[in-house]
């Protein structure tokens, strides 16, 4: 009885574990919603396609990561932007042009409107490192 109680609790856990994990959405944004945001903050931009495996790992794993740690931080907004439905600004250009985006996902990280830093690609081997990196970039601006 008290196996099949501890394996019941385990379960539970898992399962809450990832629908907390899963729960935790990037907000998405377009070229011409930043058209219209203050560039004084520090961006951390995910650009991201419905096709792109990468781009679901990432986001699944760490930019919700990076969402919640700093979710309480006005001076840092963390977007993702999907390059088949950006929207173009009136007078401007998309941003995965402005910023030479070329392949998915690719991770960026601006201020004043500048990018401060940018990596290429995802995968779980490399995702805690790709992190670090983000974080002391975002911290060293903030």
């Amino acid at each position: 009885m008290k196996k099949l109680f501890g394996a019941l609790c385990v379960v539970v856990l898992f399962a809450v574990t990832l629908a907390a994990q899963q729960s935790a959405t990037i907000p998405a944004m377009t070229s011409r919603e930043y058209d219209g945001l203050r560039k004084d903050q520090v961006f951390v931009v995910m650009f991201t396609a419905p096709y792109c495996g990468p781009c679901h790992a990432a986001e699944r794993t760490m930019m919700t990561a990076l969402t919640k740690k700093y979710a309480q931080d006005k001076n840092v907004i963390i977007r993702k932007v999907d390059v088949q439905n950006d929207v173009k600004p009136t007078n401007g250009m998309l941003l995965k042009d402005a910023w030479g985006i070329t392949s998915l996902p690719t991770f960026v990280v601006a201020y004043n409107d500048t990018v401060m830093y940018s990596h290429i690609g995802y995968s779980t081997l490399s995702g805690a490192a790709v992190q670090q990196e983000l974080e002391e970039k975002i911290n060293n601006l903030k």
